[in-house]
């Protein structure tokens, strides 16, 4: 049995490297690459940018201090969930390295067995099937099972989470898509259903609404204009006089704190009241929410601490 003790971010030799967008459509699918495996185990592996090291930072930080505050107070019913898990090792293309995903990642840590389940959904079989043969690999099986489930079917997710924990526990949901396309029906699902949960779900703006904002506004019975409608469980915000003009001055820095602003307003009604959100460079946004004050108290606590291990000031 390998020992994830031993990953050591080998560099992948079958990767080309800092391969660009028409590179990558021809090579992945859904980001899983099919020219190199990983060097480390011979399975599948996705292909990242080099930004991934900072979401993987601060989820695992916050798992950690999660796990290890909560698990008296709840007789260790503590679930973590994972949407959009991907297969468990990644390749940073920018330097053909080799990292742990976020599902490894966790599962590294020594505080992961306080957790009751880890419960990882992918829509992709093949992914899934990856990610379990890792946990099988690596002798994580018995506290982690990744399960095949679609984000756009709130009922049938949260019924195939309920099947793998107790909702009388306290969970802590992850998100992990690619766009702005996780309707807020499905959110809001899985925080009634579930009920005592914190969220973190990656906002990606910088590399959705700021590029295609134009179109759901040019096409207001387009696609486009439908899965923001549907992610921000609203037309208001995009039907708001006022950031119409935000955004035809091409205010984008202001348009995208209005964006984030609403979506926490729209989490507010099902009942998250504390938020933090941290961004990753330009390109989106790590969002937080929790309807408990000792959420914020640890989040606050994970961001102090750069991925470079910089101490933050304030």
């Amino acid at each position: 049995m390998l020992s994830l003790d031993s990953f050591n971010q080998p560099v992948n030799v079958e990767c080309i490297g800092k391969c660009n967008k028409k590179e990558r459509e021809e090579i992945t699918e859904d980001s899983i690459c099919r020219k190199a495996k990983s060097g480390f185990d011979s399975l599948p592996v996705r292909c990242v940018g080099e930004w991934a090291t900072t979401k993987i930072h601060f989820l695992t930080r916050y798992l950690d201090i999660f796990a290890k505050g909560m698990a008296d107070k709840w007789q260790g019913n503590i679930n973590y969930i994972e949407i959009c898990s991907g297969p468990g090792i990644c390749i940073d293309r920018s330097n053909r390295r080799e990292l742990l995903g976020t599902a490894l990642s966790i599962a590294q840590l020594p505080s992961f067995n306080k957790l009751f389940k880890a419960v990882f959904i992918d829509y992709d079989e093949n992914v899934v099937d990856t990610l379990n043969s890792r946990f099988d690999l690596y002798g994580k099986q018995d506290k982690a099972v990744a399960i095949t489930g679609d984000y756009n079917h709130p009922d049938e997710l949260l019924e195939l989470i309920r099947n793998q924990i107790s909702p009388k526990g306290l969970s802590l949901i992850f998100f992990d898509p690619t766009d702005c396309s996780v309707p807020f029906e499905t959110i809001a699902t899985l925080k009634k259903g579930l009920h005592d949960c914190d969220l973190i779900i990656n906002v990606f703006y910088g590399l959705d609404p700021r590029r295609w904002l134009s179109l759901a506004y040019d096409k207001p019975d387009g696609s486009v204009y439908r899965k923001y409608c549907r992610f921000l469980g609203s037309d208001t915000f995009l039907n708001d006089p006022d950031i119409q003009r935000l955004h035809q001055a091409s205010m984008h820095g202001e348009v995208h704190k209005q964006f984030i602003d609403f979506y926490k307003q729209q989490l507010r009604t099902i009942g998250f009241i504390h938020f933090a959100h941290e961004p990753i460079r330009k390109y989106y946004d790590m969002l937080f929410a929790s309807a408990h004050e000792k959420g914020i108290e640890f989040w606050t606590k994970v961001t102090k601490i750069e991925d470079t291990g910089q101490k933050r000031l304030f």
